[in-house]
């Protein structure tokens, strides 16, 4: 299963350069679902955390893309989530490509970070900005 996972993910590149070719802006890779996380034995995630932490290590290396992580960072090992938070960081003044990294993501766990956050703000009014902004970006400042 795990070389299925190498070999898919190390297609990324090409897919990304043919999406650059038809000038394709905007691209998500859905990378690890948290119904995933949740669901696969801890030897099977590793080797996927693994896998997922190379791929970003990659596309990073390239400065050719912008990335942009999408999920749950917390339900990530440290290791893993310091991956994406740097790569997010490096990649962010890259003027091209914005590749979204769907990681940790869910739709029913998106749905209640977004309404905790409204909540925690203590905001009353809930609006698809304020659900969209807090489902993806945290909390706006």
């Amino acid at each position: 299963m795990n070389e299925g996972h190498r070999i898919g993910f190390g297609k990324i590149p090409d897919v990304l350069s043919w999406c650059d070719a038809f000038n394709i802006q905007i691209v998500t890779l859905w990378m690890l679902s948290t119904d995933n996380i949740k669901n696969r034995t801890r030897a099977e995630l590793e080797a996927l955390y693994e896998i997922d932490a190379h791929v970003v290590q990659n596309l990073t290396s390239r400065r050719r893309f912008r990335l942009n992580v999408i999920g749950c960072l917390e339900m990530l090992p440290d290791t893993l989530a310091a991956v994406l938070r740097g790569a997010e960081k490096e990649t962010r003044h890259v003027d091209g490509m914005l590749v979204n990294l769907a990681i940790a993501y869910g739709g029913r766990e998106d749905i209640l970070r977004a309404f905790r956050s409204i909540l925690a703000a203590g905001d009353t009014r809930i609006t698809e900005e304020l659900v969209g902004c807090a489902s993806v970006d945290g909390w706006p400042t």
